[in-house]
């Protein structure tokens, strides 16, 4: 990553991730394709060895060939089958979800850098403590809070599922969440007391936020190995399943966003060989 940002072949995408996801979305429907947002997917069906379709809700919709970009590991739960194929049962040995909690700020005022600095009281999420804090500020890239403001974030790194999780049963999640903002924002403007009387806005996403957006593994957004061990080759086939074909962040560890695109357009190979049609880049078409 630091070598292609030096070369100056990497940067972060324009408009941010909404605005990047908005381009891709576009594309695909000027070229004809159809996308059904808050439509979720309750299973694959099969017929004779092969992928037909899927069931929505109380409805099937066919297709001659699917592509399952659902996190990988969570993919089984559309099958009515257990996976036995040897490349996704190394995945799911050797694969680490690795999750956090992601903190965004949005400041009514101008905040070039915020340094790193130690805390004064550690903060605790479940068995994890953490006893200093760094933060981003977006103030380069215009696109990401509005005239004269800031977009601020933080990540707290560490497996914090199970702490979420019993805390949502408990009906204590709101509570705990507010508790985790009111003790980070109280050291940064501690830290940083010119921003205190600016902060507009705060939005914690906890590993159950991801688990509720993208069905991820334990709300992970990618993957670590064990030291020692070699990263699993995934072929994104089944050998007891035709026209199916999988693609996603955790096909390729350790996962991330380059990693997806790659795996999206092995995917589109894939089916292009199935139906033999010559798989062209869109600007060569």
């Amino acid at each position: 990553m630091l070598a292609t940002m030096a070369s100056g072949d990497g940067g972060y995408p324009q408009g941010g991730s909404l605005a990047f996801a908005k381009r891709m979305a576009d594309t695909f429907t000027a070229m004809g394709g159809e996308i059904r947002y808050q439509t979720k997917v309750h299973g694959i069906v099969r017929e004779n060895g092969k992928a037909v379709g899927v069931r929505i809700r109380d409805k099937i919709l066919n297709a001659p060939a699917l592509i399952v970009t659902a996190e990988t590991l969570a993919a089984e739960k559309l099958l009515d089958f257990p996976i036995t194929d040897p490349w996704f049962l190394k995945l799911k040995e050797r694969a680490k979800p690795t999750n956090c909690c992601f903190i965004g700020i949005g400041l009514q005022t101008l905040i070039k850098e915020i340094p790193g600095f130690v805390l004064d009281e550690p903060i605790a999420i479940g068995p994890h403590v953490y006893r200093s804090l760094g933060f981003h500020c977006y103030t380069q890239n215009p696109t990401y809070a509005p005239e004269g403001c800031t977009a601020v974030t933080t990540t707290l790194m560490g497996d914090s599922y199970d702490y979420w999780k019993t805390a949502k049963a408990q009906g204590r999640y709101q509570a705990e969440k507010q508790r985790l903002a009111d003790e980070v924002l109280g050291a940064l403007c501690r830290h940083a007391p010119q921003i205190e009387g600016h902060i507009e806005v705060v939005d914690i996403a906890t590993p159950l936020t991801y688990e509720s957006y993208t069905g991820a593994t334990r709300g992970a957004w990618m993957s670590t190995l064990d030291v020692g061990q070699s990263i699993p080759s995934c072929p994104c086939t089944l050998k007891n399943v035709q026209s199916l074909y999988f693609a996603g962040h955790r096909t390729l560890l350790p996962g991330g966003l380059p990693s997806a695109l790659v795996s999206g357009r092995r995917a589109a190979q894939m089916v292009c060989r199935q139906f033999g049609i010559p798989f062209q880049s869109k600007q060569n078409k």
